[in-house]
């Protein structure tokens, strides 16, 4: 449990994925275990089925656990019925959520379980929290039957956690993303696992429009012109780290080992 002794900073994860009786519960009742035997303070909650269409009911219980009413306070607010105000409206419940946790002092479990029941907003809300380091020790732990994880919105939350890792980034890679946004250096991380800009939209919740200027954007500022360049440079910023077994990377693999100018649509 190197995760619960170490000095770091920021926001790491751990996905405990496995059919049901495959010992998910197992695994994430030892850490937490260890987690207060360390003087973690510890959060827990199961999102459950019926209430996937209830915003944040997945995380509500361990933002309880954590923030007491305050959490109740700002969930309960009433949700908009417009789109767009409804976004605005997630967002800013995410932003005062990440500043109230990064606000306490000491180590933070969170272990939320069948994320693959998860509503929208509680995925929406761990995305943010994993891409965003804050300034205390935070280690989300999920875990999830990967068979039912259907759906763009779970598939970029799964993305997220596996990157989560990183943070903190070391030196290298900070000064490789130091002029990109945090939005444009997702996308390029996107962009060397092997997804075409659709999939990269549709993982993100974006238009295809949106991930276009996006990279433009990128390619200007790294002054780049082809996405093989790109992936090469977040494949080299990223070499202490593996890309995910099953992402469709074989294109940056290639790049890795023989240096192959392999085209990446």
């Amino acid at each position: 449990m190197d995760l619960l002794t170490s000095g770091w900073l920021g926001v790491r994860s751990v996905a405990v994925a496995g059919n049901a009786r495959a010992g998910k519960t197992f695994l994430t009742d030892t850490v937490v275990r260890r987690a207060v035997d360390r003087g973690w303070s510890v959060a827990v909650a199961t999102a459950v089925r019926h209430e996937r269409t209830v915003p944040f009911a997945a995380v509500a219980g361990a933002l309880v656990q954590i923030l007491g009413a305050q959490a109740s306070r700002l969930i309960d607010t009433p949700t908009p019925s417009d789109e767009s105000a409804r976004a605005a409206w997630r967002q800013s419940l995410y932003d005062v959520l990440r500043s109230e946790l990064d606000g306490q002092a000491g180590p933070l479990l969170i272990v939320i379980d069948d994320l693959q029941c998860a509503d929208p907003e509680s995925q929406g809300f761990l995305r943010s929290l994993l891409q965003w380091p804050l300034r205390r020790q935070v280690l989300v732990v999920v875990a999830y039957r990967p068979g039912e994880m259907t759906g763009a919105e779970l598939r970029a939350t799964v993305h997220t956690l596996r990157r989560a890792h990183q943070w903190p980034l070391p030196s290298a890679v900070a000064g490789l993303r130091a002029p990109l946004t945090q939005r444009e250096w997702q996308i390029a991380e996107l962009v060397a696992d092997g997804y075409t800009n659709r999939r990269i939209a549709e993982m993100l919740l974006l238009s295809g429009r949106t991930v276009e200027r996006h990279l433009s954007r990128i390619f200007t500022k790294l002054d780049i012109t082809t996405r093989v360049t790109l992936a090469a440079l977040v494949v080299q910023a990223n070499r202490r780290w593996p890309l995910p077994a099953d992402s469709p990377g074989a294109a940056v693999s290639a790049i890795r080992s023989a240096g192959k100018n392999t085209a990446i649509r």
